[in-house]
């Protein structure tokens, strides 16, 4: 009887040849996958995790965040104005302060994860429409301005137009202990008084305290961090798919697993693989053209009359321009758009690390196969 490697090498095959293929493309494929997945992991991770200080500063130009300070004032505020009319600030004329739509009267908590910028940013950009500002402070404002009570501070650094249709989506990109701390100041101001004491639920007759207001902050950042699921998982799902078909490959270079049914579980693997990061690759990218691609406009070195302001004249904001005309990249959308691609190189070097690895899954499938002939008779027909 024939040694196995005689028949082997009666049918053409070159033992020592595939191994060194084997293991060449699993090293090379081993490796690149680890950068692909890496880069995956970090940007999937970080495109919806972005600093609440980056986007204040590019609504205006500066990175201070609304505090426990601020939102006394505008309670003192509304105190001083509207509480002899209609009784104490409310969590539901706080949401309509920062909300591009008129909140019931029944608001949920969690919608303020979706409020403009100027819920969480300390400044604002300007002076706004129905508001007198005097150095640098709100000093009057009308009835139906938004966001603006006396006291408030308006910023005199340059900064970026945002435009109103996408102020819902960033909001949805920011970091959730970002949001929470500054949510958690809100709820601090409005139920305490003047003196710092709790004040009373009028709906419960029962005094609101430091536990109270950590519980709904707590569901505050449940909320957030269910607004980022859906997102979230489909982006998570190619790369942990990609790291199980790099561990089925790199077990089939072991003699223990270069069975037909590791041979057929990692191509498997691989291919789903594939097929969930180019799914990743439509998701990443319909997210950049809303956010992104549709909102803003390139300007570049252009001035009057197409470009003013940091705006073009059909009023789309730009992207690569600053309210006093410099040519600087919007700094939120810059980090979105790092991200955006970050990820998607990761998948880019993940399909080709998923194709090389491939090629070493085959020669396991050739060598099973090869492999039938075994213990078949040195004159039969089927050699």
């Amino acid at each position: 009887m024939p040694s196995r490697n005689a028949i082997l090498e009666k049918l053409g095959w070159n033992e020592s040849e595939t191994r060194r293929t084997r293991l060449i493309t699993g090293a090379v494929g081993a490796l690149l996958l680890l950068c692909g997945v890496t880069c995956q992991w970090v940007g999937g991770a970080k495109v919806s995790d972005i600093s609440l200080k980056t986007l204040c500063k590019a609504y205006t130009g500066r990175e201070e965040l609304n505090d426990l300070e601020d939102f006394q004032t505008m309670r003192n505020y509304y105190n001083a104005k509207y509480e002899d009319r209609f009784g104490p600030i409310t969590l539901n004329w706080v949401a309509s302060q920062f909300m591009e739509f008129q909140p019931s009267f029944n608001y949920p908590i969690d919608q303020f994860l979706t409020a403009t910028p100027s819920f969480w940013c300390k400044y604002l950009p300007e002076c706004p429409a129905g508001a007198e500002c005097e150095a640098g402070v709100v000093i009057n404002q009308a009835n139906w301005t938004q966001g603006a009570w006396s006291g408030r501070p308006v910023s005199s650094k340059p900064h970026w137009k945002i435009p109103k249709s996408v102020m819902g989506i960033y909001s949805s990109r920011i970091r959730c202990s970002d949001k929470v701390s500054v949510y958690h100041d809100m709820l601090d101001a409005i139920f305490k008084d003047r003196s710092g004491a709790y004040i009373m639920d009028p709906r419960t007759d029962t005094s609101w305290n430091a536990g109270a207001v950590d519980g709904a902050t707590n569901e505050v950042f449940s909320s957030c961090v269910r607004s980022k699921g859906s997102i979230g998982y489909i982006l998570a799902v190619g790369p942990v798919l990609s790291t199980l078909a790099c561990v089925l490959c790199m077990l089939i270079l072991c003699s223990w697993f270069q069975g037909p049914l590791f041979a057929s579980g990692a191509q498997g693997m691989a291919l789903v693989a594939v097929a969930i990061t180019l799914i990743d690759f439509w998701v990443i990218a319909f997210v950049a053209n809303r956010e992104y691609g549709q909102a803003y406009t390139f300007c570049g070195n252009e001035g009057a009359p197409l470009v003013d302001k940091g705006q073009y004249f059909d009023s789309h904001p730009c992207l690569d321009q600053n309210t006093q005309g410099d040519n600087t990249m919007n700094p939120f959308v810059s980090v979105g758009i790092y991200m955006n691609s970050l990820y998607t190189t990761g998948g880019i070097i993940n399909l080709i690390a998923t194709i090389i690895l491939l090629v070493s899954i085959a020669k396991t499938h050739q060598e099973n196969k090869i492999m039938k002939f075994q213990n078949l008779g040195p004159e039969s027909d089927d050699i």
